[in-house]
């Protein structure tokens, strides 16, 4: 029998023009005692991705009728064990094709059910499902919804936030703080109107674990401070009243590998969940760092079957400040490079 541990796994991450995906790409670069050949993937040949990794590709993007068979072929062609993204566009076309994609290669992708996947990934959803299941949710109405819209501002006011159902980071977020402001989307099916629960100062991101039989394995609590709609600023903390909330979710959820949750407090101190996503989170890297090692915990179950413990031995306290940085390939022209590609 092949020694798993002799050989080289291969690896593909779509998406490395994404902040996530480049964390995903930090946390296995992290990983001691597997070998591992990283091939990067994006739709751009500028992205700074790509320079990362061992080898680099061109994608199409996820909604072109082609992607579906340049993964299979991609997968194929270069022996991929192991497939991860943070793109969620790249993970809802992965999801939606599951069936035919596992028929035609052998690659690992860590899957989340469908019917969770769609939830997390419209925000109305979101909110009628942690509403359903009595977990602690911000109010809300869609934009499309005259009425509901109207009670929602007699009930809790102004500022309301209003979010893109499919949007992510800030992009198309705006913060109504009279009906003027909300008339840009007022009418739009496409937006949900939230109450605005605290404020910056009192957001938190969650990195939940959860295991192939589906069994929440760990969890990590970073209070966040967010520039451009990431995380700029994440600090570890110890919060019992968070830790309810997040197993109330975790209660709920029929799910495997990654779990990221949003939440804010309430002025009273409540916490308040705003948004759950089954996908790797803009703070991968930083919460791997810290001794959460979702990563490298999935590849060492689904790929290497092994016990995945040690993954999940975590700081208790820290924090991390992320800052921009470069890159620099002396003597070598971009053009030239990119046709490499």
């Amino acid at each position: 029998m092949e020694n798993k541990k002799n050989r080289k796994y291969n690896i593909l991450i779509l998406g490395m023009g994404s902040n996530v995906s480049q964390g995903i790409f930090k946390a296995l670069h992290s990983i001691t005692g597997v070998s591992l050949h990283i091939v990067g993937a994006c739709i751009s040949k500028s992205s700074v991705g790509l320079f990362m990794c061992d080898e680099s590709v061109i994608m199409p993007l996820a909604g072109e009728d082609g992607f579906v068979t340049w993964y299979i072929n991609i997968c194929n062609d270069k022996n991929i064990d192991m497939v991860f993204t943070g793109v969620e566009e790249n993970i809802d076309a992965l999801v939606r094709n599951r069936e035919f994609i596992e028929k035609s290669c052998n690659a690992k992708f860590v899957y989340p059910e469908e019917e969770i996947w769609n939830i997390g990934f419209d925000k109305y959803d979101t909110c009628q499902w942690l509403k359903k299941n009595g977990i602690p949710y911000p109010d809300f109405a869609l934009a499309s919804d005259d009425k509901g819209l109207s009670e929602l501002i007699m009930r809790v006011g102004f500022p309301l936030i209003a979010k893109p159902r499919r949007g992510k980071s800030s992009a198309g977020i705006i913060t109504a703080h009279s009906l003027k402001d909300l008339m840009a989307v007022i009418g739009n099916d496409e937006y949900v109107v939230q109450e605005c629960v605290g404020d910056e100062d009192s957001e938190y991101t969650i990195g939940c674990y959860f295991t192939m039989d589906g069994a929440l394995k760990s969890k990590i609590t970073l209070h966040r401070y967010l520039k451009n709609g990431t995380t700029s600023i994440a600090e570890i903390v110890q919060d019992k009243d968070i830790d309810k909330v997040i197993d109330m979710v975790a209660d709920n959820i029929k799910t495997r590998g990654p779990l990221n949750i949003q939440m804010r407090k309430r002025f009273d101190g409540t916490p308040v969940c705003f948004e759950w996503n089954v996908r790797y989170s803009g703070a991968t890297a930083i919460r791997n760092h810290f001794g959460f090692r979702d990563v490298e915990a999935a590849l060492r179950e689904d790929v290497l079957s092994e016990n995945i413990d040690d993954c999940f031995e975590m700081q208790k306290s820290g924090f991390a400040i992320r800052y921009d940085a470069e890159m620099y390939f002396p003597d070598r022209n971009l053009k030239e490079v990119q046709g490499e590609w």
